[in-house]
């Protein structure tokens, strides 16, 4: 299903297949252990590889001064964790590695070293769970990166935020010396799980949580301003299995605001509180309580016991220090009028269980010709599926001469009943999707509509349904006064698609994390994208014996800090001219009020 993230914000949706997309290249990196053909690919951010992976064991010679670094690093790590002895350094190589300075691109050699625990003489292993390191040094020998997978350290629960915090500062503070006071640790929310399976055939799960450290200027720290930061992973005994570093020129500490000139964090709080509205929403359990770190759960929403909560309305950005406004550093402000709409579904029962019958509802129900579309079997297919109903995932590329469709389907596993459908443009390189080559809008916007209305209703359950609709809006979108709009991407400026959002309402009350959408082309009037999620209406809770917005409000403060930083805001690549220092909320969980309890539910649970 496209956007099943939890109190969704009403802009900048994606597709599902650019959800699908992402999951096929992440699936791909987490099913496994880090063979070093994929370890040597995988650094995002500061090593996207040009060069074909390995496939035999190379060794070159780094020169001293790299040497006595490496050394030194390894002898850090060693003296922690004296597990390091038994890894043998097989490959170390010169190669050259993408990142990205200041968010700029930039091609610079490394070194990459590549350690595991197996007989020399032994094949090199592509999968499978075992002993091994990857170690990223530039030519200078400063560490770019370093992750660490061992068997024996799978299977620890995920560390508290404190905890985490604690290992990464002292870890830092060892490998840095004094050079470690100039950073301060800040957001440690990010969680990732990894999966392998050993040689016995045993499944073996890491878990690890990220800290990452901002460089501080004047005392104070400077999220994403620019200069170098590191992020830290750690496991869930306060193990350190992992680190980058990211580089960028030191920015100008003139172009500053003086922090003494800061409102007190008791106005920051009270403005904030002013500004923080509380939301009565259907909330299905699916969404709450998960298990962090998965990055792909796939459950359908409603099967469970919906409940009746508060949430936070809106977004809740951060505080200007300085005048206690507040500050939408994310640039552009999109705006979705919502119209409440009332329609009779028809109770259709749309199913489609194997790969012919999705063919066959894509062409009568949302109108695509499928002649030269082939299947593919979806990577989703060999993990591990859930035990609880999911979305079933199917998929088609253009096989025609010079085609560039790309067709996803999902549907529910236990049902076969359509809840996602996606039509997009591959894009290789610098080739754009024919239809955003085409000028001018073919449908207006109000033939758009009623087509997806029509499609909606289909879906819907033989009732009257209620719903908030969420159209394009027809005022232009607005900028900070810094973005030049000639410099920004097509996309950004004109979607190739009329995008429809609609959240079903019931007592007045809407079901906010539940989103149906349907997209139509512009230029060809066909459905691109679709996405709908059945609800039972009849078993929704009643209205009744809840708790003011005012306690939910308490509650939900009771959860967030407001952190004192300095923060460069940028848009579509574009960077404001100067700083300003904000007051960031930072939540220690984040979640949901149950409206009845007044209890905090957490969104993940341990975050």
């Amino acid at each position: 299903m496209i956007d099943r993230e939890r109190s969704r914000v009403r802009k900048g949706r994606h597709h599902a297949v650019t959800v699908t997309l992402a999951g096929l290249v992440i699936t791909g990196m987490l099913a496994g252990a880090f063979p070093v053909a994929a370890a040597l690919a995988e650094e995002p951010r500061q090593g996207i590889e040009t060069a074909p992976p390995l496939t035999a064991t190379i060794t070159e010679k780094a020169p001293p001064e790299v040497e006595a670094r490496i050394e030194q690093v390894t002898g850090v790590i060693r003296s922690l964790y004296p597990e390091f002895a038994y890894l043998q350094r097989k490959e170390t190589v010169r190669r050259n590695g993408i990142r990205r300075p200041d968010g700029i691109e930039t091609e610079q050699e490394e070194w990459r070293l590549f350690f595991d625990d197996q007989p020399r003489e032994a094949p090199k292993k592509e999968e499978g769970a075992y002993n091994q390191a990857l170690m990223v040094f530039d030519t200078s020998g400063n560490l770019l990166s370093f992750r660490w997978q061992n068997p024996d350290w799978a299977g620890t629960a995920l560390p508290d935020s404190d905890l985490a915090k604690k290992k990464a500062t002292a870890f830092l503070d060892r490998l840095l010396g004094d050079g470690a006071k100039v950073y301060r640790a800040g957001r440690a929310g990010q969680t990732e799980t990894r999966a392998a399976v050993n040689e016995a055939g045993k499944k073996l799960a890491w878990v690890r949580r990220t800290v990452h450290f901002d460089r501080a200027i004047n005392g104070i720290p400077c999220v994403d301003c620019g200069g170098e930061e590191w992020e830290v992973a750690v496991d869930g005994s306060g193990r350190i299995v992992g680190l980058k570093r990211r580089n960028g020129a030191t920015p100008d500490e003139a172009l500053f605001p003086d922090p003494a000139k800061a409102i007190s964090p008791v106005a920051a709080k009270g403005a904030f509180s002013e500004r923080l509205q509380m939301v009565l929403t259907y909330q299905p359990q699916e969404y709450l309580n998960r298990e962090p770190g998965v990055v792909f759960q796939h459950l359908l929403p409603g099967r469970q016991p919906v409940l009746l909560t508060y949430q936070t309305g809106g977004a809740i950005g951060p505080i200007d220090a300085l005048t206690g406004k507040p500050l939408w550093e994310s640039g552009a402000e999109v705006s979705k009028p919502e119209k409440l709409l009332r329609l009779s579904g028809q109770g259709k029962s749309i199913e489609a269980k194997d790969p012919q019958a999705a063919e066959r509802v894509i062409e009568t129900v949302f109108g695509i010709d499928m002649s030269g579309m082939a299947f593919v079997d979806p990577l989703f297919r060999k993990r591990e599926t859930p035990a609880a109903p999911f979305a079933k995932m199917f998929q088609w590329v253009d096989k025609k001469p010079g085609g560039t469709r790309f067709i996803t389907m999902e549907t529910e596993s236990d049902t076969g009943r359509v809840c996602g459908y996606s039509l997009e443009a591959v894009r290789t390189g610098e080739q754009q999707p024919a239809q955003e080559n085409k000028k001018g809008v073919a449908i207006p916007v109000e033939e758009a509509k009623k087509k997806a209305l029509r499609v909606l209703q289909q879906f819907l359950p033989a009732r009257a349904v209620e719903m908030n609709l969420l159209e394009p809006s027809a005022e232009p979108t607005k900028y900070p006064d810094w973005v030049d709009r000639s410099k920004l991407p097509k996309d950004s400026l004109d979607s190739p698609n009329h995008e429809f959002y609609f959240i079903p309402v019931h007592q007045g009350v809407p079901i906010e994390s539940i989103q149906w959408s349907v997209f139509i082309d512009k230029r060809t009037g066909n459905v691109s994208g679709f996405n709908y999620q059945a609800v039972d209406f009849d078993q929704l809770p009643v209205k009744s014996g809840l708790i003011s917005p005012e306690q939910a409000k308490a509650a939900s403060l009771a959860k967030v800090d407001l952190r004192l930083v300095y923060i460069w805001p940028d848009y579509l690549d574009q960077k404001a001219p100067r700083p300003v220092l904000v007051y960031k909320p930072e939540y220690r969980q984040r979640g949901v009020i149950d409206a009845r309890s007044g209890k905090f539910i957490p969104y993940d649970r341990d975050e």
